[in-house]
């Protein structure tokens, strides 16, 4: 008998529970409280009961509601109309707020009822701007004349004001006063931003050219050398892809994809012009070796990781037409256009900046141990019905079968660090302004040893013009120089060998090749015993 009333009382808290949790989902400017009670009634069952003398005092209120909690609506709702509500069963009773003197001496300590206007930069009303109270469900809209009204604000708590076309704005209740404005700056469109169009500078507004654009802001959230790299998903039309992940190595672009199927790479990349120079080597490989700049391998040195990512100010490219009308055949395959940074008239300004990053592989692969490797192995010969000989199972009956590597993490699991460091002087005056700085980069690999490529670089620029400005004078310059003492292979190769190959002999020296091994791997630390090194310098004027 006791645990049947434990569950009937149970269910019955449960019930009670699920109704008061119904949610409401309303959005509707100056609607009546019968309306609002009618609509409440149809989303969740609840009957209303009001006493229609009380109402007309309230006259029409703004709500919005996105699955906002039956109570949570009403405490909305009522909130300094000088009503109240109780829920009984599944009806809700509207009358008048009964308020003794000490809650109304409490409630002007504790809480703060906010009205205030939301304006644009020239004073204009914003109407329908929405206002919610930061970490709650509690919102409303602003009216006609860009007026708001919450009631029973915690003095701590931060209002969101939003409204489409102007930038959110977080304000403080404490900053909030009857006579202050809260003012909403618009958000300017990518629209209006300057596009380059080859000899000249435009709105992007009135632009009918195919013209992508990455400004100098998008260029420094991307940690890279190669300020090519900071293209890739960033304009569409335009392919970027790594020829491999090393530092230092040629990255090959396309524009609107292949234009030809010549084997060589380099014939349908774009046209490079840096400042208005067009790049010398565009985006061929600047060495003929088949390993500059260590494991580059065959797409050899990028002239691209000679420049500092740091000094450029926009790369705009020029698709289609767009490239052919003003570059002709040159720009067969698409014109990037790679603008630098210009000094800046007013008194001299340093800027510095120093950081340090780790990059490790993501995802290494997962190879089987020497127990599993040679259990397949067995399991091969006994399927192919095949006799294990020296020749044919080397790895099985000449090599240490309790001997382990695991190469994946031997090979790639290093952790590969990186510094950049920047420093440039601006300034000038109205007729004249310079630029000068300076930068070094020094990036490793995931590779074991200690394996590097770094960069020195330095910038210089000057811009002169008449009174009358119709003379003006620029000269600028980049000029860096790189080395590497990357290995002159890509040592993942050696991810496959098999887990008993052996690395080390028995002092501790590399290991060379073990009996009846002679597919043509050998291993793959004896390219720290080479003697390599790749230098590059770089000068456009």
């Amino acid at each position: 008998m006791k645990l049947t009333t434990v569950l009937l009382i149970a269910s019955l808290v449960n019930v009670s529970a699920a109704g008061l949790a119904q949610q409401i989902n309303l959005k509707k400017n100056k609607i009546s409280l019968p309306q609002l009670f009618s609509e409440i009634k149809k989303q969740t069952g609840f009957r209303v009961v009001w006493d229609s003398q009380q109402l007309k005092k309230v006259g029409q209120v703004s709500v919005h509601f996105n699955n906002t909690k039956l109570t949570d609506a009403l405490d909305q709702t009522l909130a300094g109309t000088g009503l109240e509500y109780t829920i009984t069963d599944r009806t809700i009773v509207i009358r008048e707020e009964k308020v003794t003197v000490i809650d109304r001496i409490i409630r002007a300590f504790s809480d703060s009822d906010i009205r205030a206007t939301v304006v644009d930069e020239k004073g204009v009303p914003l109407i329908g701007a929405t206002i919610r109270v930061k970490g709650t469900n509690r919102s409303t809209n602003t009216n006609d004349k860009g007026e708001f009204y919450l009631a029973k604000l915690d003095e701590a708590a931060i209002l969101e004001v939003s409204f489409i076309g102007f930038r959110s704005r977080e304000v403080s209740v404490k900053e909030i006063s009857p006579n202050v404005n809260i003012v909403l700056k618009e958000d300017a469109s990518k629209l209006d931003e300057v596009a380059i169009e080859a000899y000249r500078e435009g709105s992007q507004r009135l632009s009918t050219s195919s013209i992508g654009r990455v400004t100098s802001e998008e260029l420094a959230k991307q940690p890279v050398q190669n300020p090519l790299q900071a293209l890739m998903g960033r304009i569409p039309g335009v392919v970027v892809s790594q020829t491999t992940g090393v530092p230092g190595a040629r990255v090959n672009v396309q524009v609107r994809g292949r234009a030809n199927f010549d084997r060589l790479l380099t014939n349908d990349q774009p046209l490079f012009i840096i400042d208005g120079v067009p790049m010398a080597a565009g985006n061929d490989r600047v060495s003929v070796s088949s390993g500059p700049f260590g494991s580059a391998i065959g797409a050899g040195l990028g002239a691209f990781a000679g420049i500092n990512t740091a000094d450029i100010e926009s790369i705009s490219v020029l698709k289609d037409a767009d490239a052919t009308s003003i570059y002709g055949s040159r720009g067969a395959n698409g014109v990037i256009l790679i603008t630098t940074k210009k000094g800046k008239a007013g008194p001299v300004v340093v800027n510095a900046n120093v950081s340090t990053g780790a990059s490790v592989v993501s995802k290494i692969p997962k190879m089987l141990n020497t127990e599993q490797y040679l259990m397949m192995r067995n399991e091969a010969f006994a399927n192919d019905k095949l006799t294990r000989t020296n020749a044919n199972a080397y790895d099985l009956l000449l090599w240490d079968n309790n001997r382990y590597t695991n190469f994946a993490e031997e090979l790639i699991g290093k952790t590969a660090h990186t510094m950049d460091a920047q420093v440039n002087v601006t300034g000038g005056g109205k007729t004249s302004t310079y630029r000068v700085g300076g930068a070094y980069h020094r990036e490793g690999t995931v590779y074991p040893g200690d394996s590097y490529a770094d960069r020195a670089s330095a910038n210089f620029n000057n811009h002169s013009q008449s009174e009358n400005g119709r003379f003006t004078m620029d000269f600028s310059g980049i000029y860096s120089v790189g080395a590497s003492t990357l290995p002159s292979a890509d040592l993942t190769n050696g991810i496959l060998l098999p887990p008993n190959f052996r690395i080390y002999d028995e002092k501790g020296q590399l290991a060379w090749n073990e009996g009846g091994f002679s597919d043509g791997r050998d291993n793959p630390l004896a390219q720290f015993k080479q003697e390599y090194r790749s230098s590059m310098s770089n000068l456009n004027v």
